[in-house]
């Protein structure tokens, strides 16, 4: 199941997968004849040690997005499973992965006190907001009454190949361009280029300003906290790509007068998607979201990304933004 799109899950039903279930009525009778507990502890360490032999799972077929997909269901329901010590729990998901060969296995939120990839999965999703970012902007433009040419873009630069995906994707039609940047020297050596093939003359501002920045739409592309939010005017719209708890924390509690927008809601094939999981469907499916995910270098563009946007049909339904939960 290497290849597999798998997701992991509880049962439904204390019984839905078959276990030992001779051993399991002997113990649970064994504790409840006896009302001492370490009795109790013995019949319930007995069974986990059965457990972990037998790794009993069920596997069912499912349908995601037209494409076939597993199920991997675990023995436990939502209500058993906090009866257990999470590092039973983390054991038992790690040995079953290893067992199946589930190296594609999606973990949902529910599993995330057992075993972390919180991390992973965050980067994962981020990459969405990349391939919709053309949505985004004519949807904040629209919204906004702000004509393209009237556009005042600002870049937070990213500081690895992201930035130049983003440099393609506004370059071309663009009569205002302020980067902030900790790469003054890199973007000033490239400023002429940019004006010789666009007619661009770009403004690059030494990251954190120091002084108000003057851009109608921010795109924050840098992943650490920074106090450049402050020098925001309060009409603007930042897009944050790199969204986190720390920034937004910062923002709720420093910046409630400007609007910043943090994650999308996507549809793909006319299916609203749950972007974590689509993010990890994308990284098993797709060659060029998992390469624009790992790289440390551009091997993929602008007009390969939005390939894929095309190809699973990935469309912009809304933001979710500090100014509410769902625009």
């Amino acid at each position: 199941m290497e290849e597999d799109f798998n997701i992991l899950e509880l049962a439904k039903e204390k019984d839905e997968i078959e276990v030992n279930y001779f051993l399991k009525r002997i113990i649970n009778r064994f504790s409840k004849l006896s009302k001492k507990e370490y009795v109790k502890q013995y019949a319930k360490n007995q069974y986990q040690k059965q457990l972990i032999k037998e790794l009993p799972i069920l596997i069912k077929e499912f349908n995601y997005l037209s494409e076939k997909g597993y199920n991997i269901i675990l023995p436990f329901t939502k209500e058993d499973i906090l009866k257990y010590d999470p590092d039973f729990i983390k054991d038992y998901i790690e040995k079953v992965r290893i067992k199946y060969d589930l190296n594609n296995l999606f973990i949902p939120n529910k599993f995330k006190k057992y075993v972390d990839t919180s991390i992973e999965s965050e980067d994962d999703k981020k990459v969405l907001m990349y391939m919709v970012l053309d949505q985004l902007m004519k949807k904040i433009l629209k919204e906004h009454n702000i004509e393209y040419k009237s556009l005042r873009l600002v870049i937070i630069d990213s500081e690895d190949y992201r930035m130049e995906y983003l440099l393609e994707l506004f370059l071309k039609d663009l009569n205002y361009l302020t980067i902030i940047t900790n790469r003054v020297e890199y973007f000033e050596e490239i400023q002429q280029k940019i004006y010789d093939t666009t007619g661009l003359v770009i403004d690059v501002t030494s990251n954190p300003v120091k002084e108000p920045i003057g851009g109608n739409v921010i795109i924050d592309a840098n992943k650490k906290l920074n106090k450049n939010y402050n020098y925001f005017d309060k009409s603007a719209v930042v897009i944050d790509l790199e969204s986190n708890k720390e920034k937004l924390q910062y923002l709720y509690s420093r910046r409630k007068d400007l609007e910043t927008i943090y994650d999308v809601v996507l549809t793909a094939n006319s299916t609203i998607v749950n972007n974590e999981m689509f993010a990890y469907y994308l990284k098993v499916k797709s060659f060029v979201f998992s390469n624009f995910v790992r790289s440390n270098s551009r091997n993929y563009g602008v007009v390969e990304l939005l390939k894929e946007a095309t190809c699973y049909d990935i469309k912009l339904l809304d933001y979710i933004s500090t100014f509410s939960h769902t625009h």
